[in-house]
């Protein structure tokens, strides 16, 4: 039977302090148990051994008001039971959670944490093998910081029913050296008001031989992840994976709630990801004011599918697929009424798309088409009817005010005078042109208007939209 903090000396009335019954509780090696009360403590309540088990009558009831829980399963040569920590029904205000495992005990079922919520405060979790998080609660973490912290060899790890509200990163993955989390998995957990909902990052994952690997398998299902752009010009997202094979997420929901500050969005951001599936997620992009992405496709044998994409903004992309995805599978994803355009933006050197056709939709930013200087007259728009979507990068050109820099060829004679403004970027300034089309000619013309004349290095960007009537050939 555990025993009770009062029998070490701790008094629950919330505001004696209980550092020295703490460090007595600690050095006693027992498994502990919090009773009703809220017992405070100046210093943290530090629990090492090979075993741990700190449980409680219930967040509602067993309440420590401290600096940090922490729990190190240390490695000790002379111990051979399998390193096991066990945290059940309490609360903590004002500090963290942590767990150490062990790398000497890989391949047990290291930690258990279930019906602990954490206020102002978060988890931090490293090398717990078998780790299992189940109806936890993070509330008003530091800003900036991590509600859900797991690094190293937090391999086969499960999250169930978990809520994060308020936190920088709701729940953060990283691996480092050899330490990879894989086998992660995530089920209906929820973050709200989070800069980053979850993010996987395995970019500093070594191999003994020196080489970077992918992280294995990855799986989010029917999670909830509410992204809000609390700082101005900071990124931020639902869900971001980088460098993951076998990656599984299926079913969730992206929302994003912005203040409309100038702070980028991508609902699903994959960065170097191989085999993997995407399906069933619902993801809506909230700001009215600022194009943003729904899925960022960046990786290999990729199958987007099922998803529904709700855009608000005219720049906005449901799907973007870079230079350098290979493989990509899309089919049955959906758009709202009128925005069926944006659903898709293909980046000619993306190689083997299957389900589209190029290019979809205008392009907007820096993931603009890009077409050589050498090759423009192979560049296609898109034709809807009478509408033409442009949309195209031309690097190293130079701009001026009154001369077209860039004609487009049109497969027959223009019939009448038309012309429209398009928006572009270059150097990232936003920037405005114009796109005319003249009677008898079978090109579009562009001009500057707001520009130059500069010599623009980087290259210009640009999307635009025209109505044209042809003469029939």
């Amino acid at each position: 039977m555990p025993w009770l903090l009062t029998a070490f000396g701790a008094v629950g009335d919330g505001s004696t302090d209980n550092a020295e019954a703490f460090a007595r509780a600690a050095a006693s090696g027992e498994a502990l148990s919090v009773p009703a009360g809220i017992f405070r403590s100046s210093v943290p309540l530090v629990l090492r051994d090979y075993s741990v088990t700190l449980t409680g009558e219930g967040p509602g009831r067993s309440v420590l008001v401290c600096p940090c829980v922490e729990v190190d399963l240390y490695a000790d040569n002379h111990q051979t039971e399998s390193r096991r920590a066990r945290l059940d029904g309490f609360r903590v205000v004002g500090g963290d959670v942590k767990v150490f495992g062990t790398l000497r005990q890989l391949g047990t079922k290291m930690a258990t944490v279930r019906d602990v919520i954490v206020e102002r405060g978060g988890f931090t979790f490293r090398d717990c093998w078998g780790l299992r998080l189940d109806t936890c609660h993070v509330d008003r973490p530091p800003a900036g910081t991590d509600a859900y912290y797991l690094t190293g060899y937090c391999v086969d790890s499960t999250l169930t029913a978990c809520y994060a509200v308020g936190a920088g990163f709701a729940v953060r993955f990283t691996g480092w050296g050899q330490g990879t989390p894989e086998g992660v998995c995530l089920i209906n957990c929820h973050a709200l008001a989070a800069q980053h909902g979850l993010v996987f990052d395995a970019t500093k994952l070594v191999h003994p031989n020196g080489t970077r690997f992918h992280c294995p398998w990855l799986t989010v299902d029917h999670c909830h992840f509410e992204a809000w752009s609390k700082v101005a010009d900071m990124p931020s997202s639902g869900i971001t994976v980088r460098r993951n094979s076998g990656l599984w997420l299926q079913d969730n929901l992206i929302f994003h709630v912005t203040p409309d500050n100038g702070s980028p969005f991508t609902g699903i951001d994959l960065q170097d990801v191989a085999e993997g599936r995407i399906a069933g997620n619902s993801i809506y992009l909230g700001s009215t004011h600022q194009a943003q992405t729904g899925i960022h496709a960046g990786g290999k044998a990729l199958s987007i599918t099922d998803n529904r994409l709700l855009m608000t903004h005219d720049g906005d992309v449901g799907i973007r697929v870079p230079v350098g995805a290979d493989d990509i599978r899309l089919s049955g994803n959906m758009a709202p009424a009128g925005r069926e355009k944006q659903l898709y933006a293909i980046h000619p050197d993306a190689t083997r798309v299957q389900g589209v056709r190029r290019p979809i939709a205008p392009a907007f930013g820096p993931e603009a088409w890009q077409v050589p200087a050498s090759s423009v007259e192979a560049l296609q728009a898109t034709q809807d009817g009478q509408t033409w979507d442009l949309g195209f990068y031309l690097p190293g050109t130079t701009v001026t005010r009154e001369t077209p820099y860039l004609t487009v060829g049109l497969p027959g004679p223009v019939l009448e005078r038309t012309q429209t403004v398009g928006h572009g970027w270059y150097h990232n300034r936003a920037a405005q042109f114009l796109i005319a089309a003249h009677p008898g000619e079978r090109h579009l013309r562009l001009y500057t208007l707001d520009m130059g004349p500069w010599q623009v290095d980087g290259g210009v960007y640009l999307g635009g939209q025209i109505t044209l009537e042809l003469e029939a050939m």
